[in-house]
């Protein structure tokens, strides 16, 4: 609500596209779930992050496209995403961004690789690794020239974006950058 508010932009008016990045609910919650046959919809509501995407749109009055990626590192496929969206012609502006949540397989994930800090103090100069946390964050996404006419406040210009998968290694980047250099 905030990003639609800051950019003066009233969804019903302009349909638009929805592209979220979700990182949570960690797969323990489905546990039982193959074994239980009594059909309940408060489950799917509550454990699908497309269902949960669908709500936010709901919730916002959006109909254009609603795209729910589920990647590490929240938020940047679904930028990208909705940049190609607009460059494409297919939304004229895209609500974006990604939410993580800390989860109990995120953090175990975390500790086997032995990347935890001992404690925490992420900024210090003998800082020993990270520090786990959670956050969630929006942009609304569109032409330099929609923002303008309608008077809206610009704070930066996408000028491009890149992804890719060097299929190398799950934590570690390819030894000569092939991932880096396919998403440059």
């Amino acid at each position: 609500r905030d990003a639609l508010n800051e950019a003066r932009l009233e969804p019903r008016h302009i349909p638009g596209g929805l592209f979220l990045n979700i990182l949570y609910g960690p797969p323990a919650t489905f546990r039982g779930a193959l074994s239980d046959y009594s059909p309940q919809a408060s489950f799917i509501l509550r454990e699908s992050h497309s269902a949960r995407s669908a709500a936010i749109a709901e919730a916002l009055g959006l109909h254009g496209p609603v795209h729910c990626f589920v990647n590490a590192c929240a938020g940047n496929h679904a930028i990208g995403a909705g940049l190609m969206a607009i460059r494409q012609g297919r939304v004229p502006w895209a609500l974006v961004g990604g939410a993580e949540e800390l989860s109990p397989p995120a953090y175990i994930a975390f500790h086997q690789l032995r990347l935890l800090s001992e404690r925490c103090r992420p900024f210090h100069a003998h800082r020993d690794g990270l520090v786990m946390g959670e956050g969630a964050g929006m942009l609304l996404l569109e032409s330099l020239e929609s923002a303008t006419a309608r008077g809206a406040p610009v704070f930066a210009e996408l000028l491009a974006c890149g992804s890719s998968n060097d299929a190398f290694s799950l934590v570690a980047p390819h030894p000569e950058g092939l991932g880096a250099e396919l998403a440059m």
